[in-house]
């Protein structure tokens, strides 16, 4: 506050916690971590287990990449919750938020803009999680081998003549 703003005109400022700042710091190192799991352990993973999948497994192993791209979804229901939350109080950041730097607090109009944003920007992430686990499903599919025709199929391969 400076000398020229009385305590009744001063901006309302939403204070940073140690808090807020660890669960950031611990947030992006998580991200992080699984992203990298993803990339060196779980899809070098799966590229020799899809391989050997018998098909009677084939629906486990759908579901299980089903449930992972999921949870995308729940983050975007979980981004849709906190818009309704900013559009309910018309404030943000809404009452009790952790930040992790002092936020001006904004009301009215540009609160409203912020909840419509973050619910446009959840319902996209949604799609986007229900779009990957479709895609994902479709997927394994074209990764099994095709050798694996069903029991009323037989192939019958010509052999050379010797």
């Amino acid at each position: 506050m400076t000398e020229h703003t009385s305590p009744a005109t001063a901006p309302d400022i939403l204070r940073a916690t140690w808090r807020a700042r660890l669960l950031l710091c611990a947030s992006v190192l998580l991200v992080l971590v699984f992203f990298l799991l993803c990339q060196f352990i779980a899809i070098p993973f799966l590229n020799t287990a899809l391989s050997t999948v018998p098909p009677s497994h084939l629906t486990a192993v759908k579901t299980m990449l089903i449930g992972f791209a999921s949870i995308a979804s729940l983050v975007g229901l979980g981004t849709i919750l906190y818009g309704r939350k900013i559009l309910r109080k018309r404030q943000y950041p809404p009452g009790n938020a952790w930040v992790w730097r002092d936020t001006l607090i904004q009301h009215g109009r540009i609160a409203v803009r912020f909840g419509w944003l973050h619910i446009v920007t959840g319902i996209l992430i949604c799609i986007i999680g229900l779009g990957s686990s479709l895609y994902l499903w479709r997927l394994v599919d074209q990764l099994l081998p095709r050798s694996s025709y069903g029991k009323h199929i037989i192939i019958l391969q010509q052999k050379s003549g010797t």
